[in-house]
């Protein structure tokens, strides 16, 4: 049977924006990206594949609030909250192919989003749209009883809709350096990843290079679970925010079935203001 797994996340995001005089453009918002189906974590990937032909399949769901505000001389003005709420759905699919590679795919979508148009020039985000569609693969290169080490790579192609924030309209790629192991009833798994993004002038903001990362721990008994996660991203150019995040998340397995929920929040200020007011 299909291992199938149903994650609900709630998240909190706060970037910061400017208005410029020409053309503004919207640009990929979403920075959780959940692991391919069939891992433990809700935020880090696993370091180790599970075998030849294996299948495995995820529906993940996540939700935030003030992804993206506007903000001029630190103020947030009326009608600031360009990205208001927003809820996710990732259907995702994996497959081992023997006992050290895994392939992945998953598509994004936004089901629904909310915001306001502080400015003329400024886009609206639409309601909802479908967001770049993801294609991965992991190789699984040493393997120790208490330690795995992988490295993978990860596409993303411009299948969204910049419109909704969910597209730079350019493909990006990461590639990836994973650790992970198991002592006793303590589970643990980090990556470290070198988003490669063309730098590219957005008016409303700038995007770059960046480098992501993310670690977890999780203490289990039983079929249950349950551990902190970290994750984030840094920025070596541009101005768009260096996010970080923490969750708790936990989670139940039965046989095939997975079952998994976390709730984070944003750890200090991950913005950062680039425009200003005019002078009077």
């Amino acid at each position: 049977m299909t291992p199938c797994r149903l994650v609900a996340l709630a998240l909190g995001l706060t970037a910061a924006a400017a208005t410029r005089a020409e053309g503004p453009s919207a640009f990929a918002l979403q920075t959780y990206e959940p692991p391919p189906a069939g891992d433990r974590f809700l935020a880090v990937p696993d370091a180790a594949a599970p075998g030849h032909l294996v299948p495995a399949a995820a529906m993940v769901l996540s939700w935030a609030h003030d992804p993206l505000v506007l903000r001029l001389d630190g103020e947030v003005p009326p009608g600031g909250r360009m990205v208001h709420r927003q809820a996710w759905g990732f259907a995702q699919g994996s497959l081992g192919l023997g006992p050290r590679v895994l392939l992945e795919v998953a598509a994004p979508v936004a089901l629904h989003q909310s915001g306001s148009r502080p400015v003329v020039e400024l886009p609206q985000v639409a309601a909802a749209g479908l967001g770049d569609l993801r294609l991965g693969g992991r190789v699984t290169l040493l393997t120790r009883p208490a330690f795995t080490l992988a490295a993978a790579l990860q596409l993303d192609l411009p299948t969204g809709g910049r419109e909704a924030f969910t597209s730079d309209g350019k493909v990006r790629a990461t590639a990836s350096a994973i650790a992970g192991g198991r002592r006793g009833a303590l589970t643990w798994g980090a990556r470290l990843g070198l988003v490669l993004r063309p730098e590219r002038d957005l008016t409303v903001t700038s995007v770059g290079p960046a480098l992501a990362w993310s670690a977890a721990a999780a203490w289990s008994r039983g079929a249950w679970r349950v551990g902190p996660e970290l994750y984030g991203r840094y920025q070596f150019s541009g101005t768009t925010t260096s996010p970080a995040e923490a969750l708790l998340g936990g989670g139940w397995t039965r046989g095939p079935w997975d079952l998994s929920a976390g709730v984070g929040t944003q750890l200090g200020e991950g913005s950062v203001e680039i425009g200003h007011r005019p002078a009077p």
